[in-house]
Protein backbone atom coordinates (compact mmCIF):
# COMPACT_ATOMS: atom_id res chain seq x y z
CA UNK A 1 0.00 0.00 0.00
CA UNK A 2 0.63 3.33 -0.79
CA UNK A 3 0.06 6.56 1.50
CA UNK A 4 0.74 9.97 0.11
CA UNK A 5 0.55 12.43 2.79
CA UNK A 6 3.16 15.63 4.02
CA UNK A 7 1.67 15.45 7.47
CA UNK A 8 3.79 13.01 9.91
CA UNK A 9 1.16 13.31 12.58
CA UNK A 10 -1.34 11.32 9.96
CA UNK A 11 1.70 9.17 8.42
CA UNK A 12 1.96 7.90 12.29
CA UNK A 13 -1.63 7.11 12.81
CA UNK A 14 -2.07 5.66 9.61
CA UNK A 15 0.93 3.83 10.03
CA UNK A 16 -0.19 2.70 13.84
CA UNK A 17 -3.63 1.56 12.06
CA UNK A 18 -2.03 -0.19 9.36
CA UNK A 19 -0.07 -2.19 11.83
CA UNK A 20 -3.16 -4.10 12.46
CA UNK A 21 -2.76 -5.71 9.54
CA UNK A 22 0.29 -8.28 9.24
CA UNK A 23 -0.38 -8.31 5.34
CA UNK A 24 -0.38 -5.15 4.96
CA UNK A 25 3.12 -3.51 3.88
CA UNK A 26 3.01 0.22 3.57
CA UNK A 27 5.39 2.99 1.57
CA UNK A 28 5.14 6.82 2.44
CA UNK A 29 5.61 9.69 -0.26
CA UNK A 30 5.45 13.12 0.95
CA UNK A 31 4.47 14.76 -1.63
CA UNK A 32 2.80 14.00 -4.85
CA UNK A 33 6.00 13.41 -7.80
CA UNK A 34 7.04 11.15 -4.92
CA UNK A 35 3.86 9.51 -5.18
CA UNK A 36 3.93 9.24 -8.27
CA UNK A 37 7.42 7.89 -8.34
CA UNK A 38 6.81 5.45 -5.75
CA UNK A 39 3.16 4.21 -7.29
CA UNK A 40 5.63 3.44 -10.33
CA UNK A 41 8.14 1.70 -9.13
CA UNK A 42 6.32 -0.68 -6.39
CA UNK A 43 2.83 -1.19 -8.27
CA UNK A 44 0.67 -1.24 -4.75
CA UNK A 45 -2.33 -2.46 -4.30
CA UNK A 46 -3.93 0.22 -3.01
CA UNK A 47 -3.06 4.44 -2.83
CA UNK A 48 -4.32 6.59 -0.24
CA UNK A 49 -4.30 9.79 -1.60
CA UNK A 50 -3.49 13.27 0.53
CA UNK A 51 -6.06 15.72 -1.64
CA UNK A 52 -3.84 18.90 -0.52
CA UNK A 53 -0.44 17.48 -1.46
CA UNK A 54 2.72 19.67 -2.31
CA UNK A 55 4.00 20.37 -5.92
CA UNK A 56 1.26 18.22 -7.31
CA UNK A 57 -2.03 17.88 -5.40
CA UNK A 58 -4.55 14.35 -4.75
CA UNK A 59 -6.62 14.96 -7.73
CA UNK A 60 -3.32 15.95 -10.35
CA UNK A 61 -1.59 12.69 -8.79
CA UNK A 62 -5.00 10.72 -9.88
CA UNK A 63 -5.20 12.13 -12.85
CA UNK A 64 -1.51 11.05 -13.79
CA UNK A 65 -2.15 7.50 -12.31
CA UNK A 66 -5.03 7.01 -14.41
CA UNK A 67 -3.79 8.08 -17.54
CA UNK A 68 -0.93 5.50 -17.35
CA UNK A 69 -2.25 2.24 -18.24
CA UNK A 70 0.28 0.04 -15.24
CA UNK A 71 -0.98 2.32 -12.66
CA UNK A 72 -4.63 3.08 -13.50
CA UNK A 73 -6.49 0.15 -12.16
CA UNK A 74 -5.10 0.64 -8.70
CA UNK A 75 -7.77 1.60 -6.21
CA UNK A 76 -7.25 5.26 -5.07
CA UNK A 77 -8.62 6.89 -1.98
CA UNK A 78 -9.01 10.16 -1.08
CA UNK A 79 -8.25 11.42 2.70
CA UNK A 80 -8.92 14.89 3.62
CA UNK A 81 -10.16 16.95 6.26
CA UNK A 82 -12.68 18.01 3.82
CA UNK A 83 -16.48 16.70 4.97
CA UNK A 84 -18.80 18.64 2.71
CA UNK A 85 -20.48 16.57 0.53
CA UNK A 86 -19.81 18.39 -2.63
CA UNK A 87 -16.01 17.78 -1.90
CA UNK A 88 -16.89 14.00 -1.11
CA UNK A 89 -18.87 13.73 -4.52
CA UNK A 90 -16.20 15.68 -6.90
CA UNK A 91 -13.28 13.39 -5.68
CA UNK A 92 -15.69 10.55 -6.45
CA UNK A 93 -16.62 11.68 -9.49
CA UNK A 94 -13.05 12.83 -10.31
CA UNK A 95 -12.15 8.61 -10.07
CA UNK A 96 -11.46 8.50 -6.50
CA UNK A 97 -12.61 5.03 -5.52
CA UNK A 98 -13.12 6.27 -2.19
CA UNK A 99 -13.03 9.14 0.49
CA UNK A 100 -11.76 9.01 3.96
CA UNK A 101 -12.26 12.19 6.37
CA UNK A 102 -9.80 12.74 8.96
CA UNK A 103 -9.63 12.51 11.54
CA UNK A 104 -11.06 9.04 11.24
CA UNK A 105 -11.95 6.38 13.37
CA UNK A 106 -9.16 3.47 13.30
CA UNK A 107 -12.44 0.81 13.15
CA UNK A 108 -14.05 2.13 10.17
CA UNK A 109 -10.91 3.11 8.24
CA UNK A 110 -9.62 -0.91 8.70
CA UNK A 111 -13.26 -1.89 7.36
CA UNK A 112 -12.92 0.15 4.34
CA UNK A 113 -8.87 -0.88 3.86
CA UNK A 114 -10.21 -4.54 3.95
CA UNK A 115 -12.74 -4.42 1.66
CA UNK A 116 -10.53 -2.64 -0.95
CA UNK A 117 -8.11 -4.93 -0.51
CA UNK A 118 -10.70 -7.82 -1.05
CA UNK A 119 -11.96 -6.27 -4.08
CA UNK A 120 -8.61 -5.77 -5.44
CA UNK A 121 -7.47 -9.34 -4.95
CA UNK A 122 -10.62 -10.58 -6.82
CA UNK A 123 -10.07 -8.03 -9.28
CA UNK A 124 -6.67 -9.85 -9.79
CA UNK A 125 -8.88 -13.01 -10.20
CA UNK A 126 -11.46 -11.99 -12.30
CA UNK A 127 -12.03 -8.94 -13.79
CA UNK A 128 -14.67 -6.17 -14.24
CA UNK A 129 -15.49 -5.63 -10.58
CA UNK A 130 -15.63 -1.94 -9.54
CA UNK A 131 -14.85 -0.67 -5.92
CA UNK A 132 -18.31 1.02 -4.12
CA UNK A 133 -17.70 4.10 -2.68
CA UNK A 134 -18.48 4.10 1.37
CA UNK A 135 -16.99 6.82 3.19
CA UNK A 136 -15.20 7.04 6.47
CA UNK A 137 -15.71 9.99 8.72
Amino acid sequence: MLCVEDNPVNVELIRATLALRDQVRLEVATDGKEGLEVARRVQPDLVLLDMSLPILDGPAVLARLRADPTLAQIPCVAVSANAMPSDIQQALDAGFNDYIVKPFAVASMLKLLDCIMAQSRQRATTSGNSTAASTIH
